[in-house]
């Protein structure tokens, strides 16, 4: 008797116990939100150090209201072996992990649509210790410029880092208190175009950069585009591909730091993808370096892009009204994810490997 009691006991016991386990998840799951969090000016901030202006590592070219121009004056790579840095799992974009002095190791996001040549934001700065040249910059978007002593990405070693610090990172919160700060470094176009050649393997999930030619092992099975960097006044330089999209040939931005395929205003959609079919659509929003963007996910039902024929595809449609302008059209690495792409600046092509054929 008092034995079928204790086991009826227990298991009442276990069922609520279950109970509110799947309540916890449940309230955890619908109160988890990720958020944008402006940083204060980095001058404010307690314990920030300062970097000394007359250490000759930099000097400030230009200095506008609306635009701060600063020359580092030397920047030391040095590639050993074939100068593989392995990828970071999971992640939608190229990531990579590099290593500040002292051990502290960081996400460090390989960025083609960055102009400059590297970036941090302002939480590594505190976390690492980093010194810092503050200014003020009239969009709010960097506090200064840092130094990062060395990186050490795999075989990859940069000395002397000349680093933007952006006042601006991601949280994820639970209840409104912070389970996840984000903290990354940035190497831009300003550092890979140094390169003779990136190369980025999604399915070895490596990155290699050389300064050596790139020759196809097996030139049937790739396809390359013509690649050149585009002088723009106002956000400085971007790198574009010119590649076939539904049967238009087309300028765009390439853009490894974003995880979507395909991201366009509806200006660009109504040029280029006049005809294409949409399966399906929902509002969304995505994350860029100064927050989240509002846009439209769609589904479309094939797309051809870049020697690809894809179905059921999503692009990203965002408002002509946008931080990027009206024509903004990029191509990220959603439809590359499977492949490897290799950044050829000595000839001025992005190479894509073909897939290989589906098996029945």
């Amino acid at each position: 008797m008092h034995s079928e009691t204790l086991k009826r006991l227990i298991l009442c016991i276990a069922a609520c116990s279950l109970g509110i386990t799947l309540l916890v998840s449940t309230v955890i799951r619908h109160t988890t939100r990720t958020v944008y969090v402006r940083d204060p000016r980095l001058a404010s901030l307690p314990g920030v150090r300062t970097l000394d202006p007359n250490a000759e590592l930099f000097e400030i070219e230009q200095r506008e209201p609306n635009r701060t121009v600063i020359h580092w004056r030397k920047i030391d790579v040095h590639v050993v072996g074939g100068g593989r840095v392995m990828m970071r799992e999971g992640a939608d974009n190229v990531q990579v992990f590099g290593e500040l002095p002292g051990g502290k190791v960081y996400p460090v996001v390989i960025d083609t649509a960055n102009p400059g040549v590297a970036a941090v934001t302002s939480t590594i700065v505190r976390d690492a210790g980093l010194e810092v040249y503050p200014f003020e910059d009239p969009g709010g978007s960097r506090g200064g410029v840092c130094l990062v002593p060395t990186l050490k990405m795999g075989d990859v070693t940069i000395a002397n880092l000349a680093c933007e610090c952006w006042l601006g990172h991601y949280e994820q919160r639970v209840l409104g208190r912070a389970t996840w700060i984000e903290r990354k470094l940035n190497i831009g176009l300003g550092l890979l175009k140094r390169f003779g050649q990136v190369r980025i393997d999604s399915v070895d999930e490596e990155v290699r950069f050389s300064s050596g030619d790139f020759q196809p092992d097996e030139p049937n099975d790739w396809r390359s585009y013509p690649m050149f960097i585009d002088h723009d006044g106002n956000r400085g330089e971007r790198l574009v591909v010119t590649i076939p999209i539904d049967g238009r040939i087309v300028n765009v931005g390439l853009d490894t730091g974003a995880g979507p395929g395909l991201i366009l205003t509806e200006k660009k959609r109504a040029e280029i993808l006049p005809t294409a079919r949409i399966l399906r659509h929902k509002t969304d929003q995505m994350a860029t370096p100064g927050g989240h963007m509002r846009c439209r996910k769609m589904s479309l039902e094939t797309l051809s892009i870049a020697g690809m024929v894809l179905t059921q595809t999503p692009v990203h449609v965002t408002e002509d009204n946008n931080p990027f302008g009206s024509d903004h059209l990029v191509l990220g690495m959603g439809y590359l994810k499977d492949t490897v792409i290799v950044l050829d600046f000595k000839h001025n092509l992005l190479w894509i490997r073909n897939r290989p054929p589906a098996h029945p």
